[in-house]
Parts: structure tokens; C-alpha cells; sequence
């Protein structure tokens, strides 16, 4: 949650800002609504039960969540950081320094 508050995600254009009031709520929420929608329009485009294969609300919060986790910055930023490690092990040699400037926001489409 508090990367969420470091950082700005972009879905489908429209760039929303973690640190902003209520940041990580509205990203979350924007993203969730977006995969309700989703479902809805594809169920209208659909010949099969609607009930039967319907996304919950739950679900779609849970789905939102996991794109986020596997967006999230920290996450994919320290596997990198371990797997060049991992290739320069002579530390006498290379030293890593992650790079501090600002990032382009995440982008969701």
C-alpha cells in the first residue's frame, strides 16, 4: 500500500497520482470499476449464462489488486537488482546504485 502512495499509475490514459488525497484508494477503485466494466460489456457481447460466469465485485478488487502487486515497482525493481547482482558477484569490482530519478507513472491498459 505505501508504494502505492510513492508512485502514479496510468490506466487506460488517465494518470492518477498515489499521493494525492485518498491516492491508493482511487487507484484501486478506478481499476476495479474498469474490470467490472469490463466484464459487463464482454457479458453483453457473450451467448452464455451472464449469472454463471459474472466477475464479483470481490473478485474484481482481488484482480485489481494482483495487477497492481505485479506492476509494483519495489517488487520488480529489487528482482532485478538481485539478478544483476547475481551476474557481477566480484563485488571489488562492480558496485550497484540504483538509479533515484523519477519514474513514468505505471501504465494499465
Amino acid at each position: 500500500w505505501k508504494d502505492l502512495l510513492r508512485d502514479s499509475v496510468e490506466i487506460n490514459g488517465e494518470v492518477l497520482h498515489g499521493e494525492s488525497f485518498h491516492g491508493p484508494d482511487r487507484i484501486v477503485g478506478k481499476l476495479t470499476r474498469n474490470i467490472l466494466s469490463l466484464d459487463e460489456l464482454l457479458q453483453a457481447n457473450s451467448t452464455s449464462d451472464p449469472k454463471q460466469t459474472r466477475i464479483t465485485e470481490t473478485q474484481a478488487v482481488t484482480y485489481a489488486r494482483d495487477i497492481l502487486l505485479a506492476c509494483d515497482r519495489t517488487r520488480s525493481g529489487g528482482d532485478s537488482y538481485f539478478c544483476a547482482e547475481n551476474l557481477f558477484l566480484n563485488r571489488d569490482l562492480v558496485v550497484l546504485v540504483p538509479s533515484s530519478t523519477e519514474a513514468n507513472p505505471l501504465s494499465i491498459k
